[in-house]
């Protein structure tokens, strides 16, 4: 890409300097008046070359970015995306999996299919872009120690409930329903260990709350 913006300032460079030598009385016999359609053409000419160097720094922006376009192409000028969406909804290739099992308020108790967040890569990323998550599928954050956890929502196109868990397995507080692409910071309520993310409403539908509790294992425990 450094090959092609190299050109395209050389290319534009050399067009201004040969406008800039452009006399439009040159072709003209000495002393002789301009016809009318001439003195418009004229006043056009001058209108453009000025125009071109005397232009406020705005509109030499817009004519540096117009060159960029048509000399480059769009692709070549754009800022690149911070990650592709391809990538960031595979969870399956960058999380380990794991079970979770919820005793719910009731004593009902629910098992879940989790993805693992443990590294600081995989805990800023979360579920950014996943567009579906299935009903009895959700991501757990696991700390070292406990701790006020604060997420947002940002790049997260589903709603989320929000399940803070202390270090014993037990519910701390829930947020329901947190606002898709919100960059609110959403906290626990005090410090926990654990934090788990799932579909919007699931915590209500199967009576996740401060009475639950939670254990957990990797898959591959089970194998």
């Amino acid at each position: 890409m450094h090959g092609k913006a190299n050109q395209s300032r050389l290319f534009f460079s050399q067009n201004i300097a040969d406008l800039s030598n452009i006399n439009p009385l040159s072709d003209r016999p000495e002393g002789k008046p301009l016809r009318k359609t001439e003195q418009k053409s004229l006043h056009t000419r001058e209108l453009s070359l000025p125009g071109l160097l005397m232009m406020t720094a705005p509109g030499a922006c817009a004519l540096v970015l117009v060159t960029c376009l048509v000399l480059v192409g769009v692709s070549a000028c754009e800022a690149p995306a911070e990650i592709t969406t391809a990538a960031i909804t595979d969870l399956q290739g960058s999380f380990e999996r794991g079970v979770l099992v919820v005793e719910a308020d009731d004593g009902t108790q629910l098992e879940f299919d989790i993805y693992l967040a443990v590294t600081f890569e995989q805990k800023q990323r979360g579920l950014m872009f996943v567009r579906n998550l299935p009903e009895r599928t959700g991501m757990l954050f696991i700390y070292d120690e406990d701790g006020i956890r604060s997420m947002w929502m940002k790049n997260t196109y589903i709603s989320l409930d929000l399940v803070f868990i202390r270090s014993d397995g037990t519910v701390a507080s829930v947020i329901r329903d947190a606002q898709p692409l919100s960059l609110q910071s959403l906290s626990s309520a005090e410090p926990v260990r654990f934090v788990l993310e799932l579909n919007a409403g699931v915590s209500r539908r199967y009576g996740i709350g401060r009475g639950s509790s939670i254990s957990w294992g990797r898959a591959s425990d089970r194998l």
